[in-house]
């Protein structure tokens, strides 16, 4: 299988086991055939998956998170040890924290040969 595809895993494993308790998976080729039937997961979903409580979870202090503020905006944050949270580029105090979730890293840059 060439292309990537996202897939919910509590999904995936529920038909696996409908799948082999029905006597239906029996092979490699049977799970791939499982794997292309299920539908591809709803990156918007996931990414509301990640998304965690800035008051009951926060996350560990001096750490650059990805934040959501009441007012809708999402920025690059850090929380500081005394439970304040500021922006992380410019250290701009955050008073309307909400949610943060893990910071997700971008693809790496290939480097550039200037000889």
């Amino acid at each position: 299988m060439s292309k990537r595809k996202y897939l919910e895993a509590e999904t995936l494993k529920q038909h696996l086991f409908a799948e082999a308790t029905l006597g239906y998976v029996k092979t490699l080729e049977d799970v791939n055939r499982v794997i292309d039937a299920l539908p591809e997961a709803d990156p918007q979903e996931m990414a509301r998956q990640l998304w965690r409580d800035a008051k009951k979870d926060p996350p560990d202090p001096n750490v650059d998170v990805i934040v959501y503020c009441s007012d809708g905006a999402i920025l690059t944050a850090f929380m500081y040890d005394n439970g304040d949270w500021a922006e992380n580029r410019e250290c701009i105090p955050l008073d309307d924290v909400t949610h943060w979730m893990p910071n997700i890293t971008g693809p790496e840059l290939e480097e550039k040969n200037d000889g």
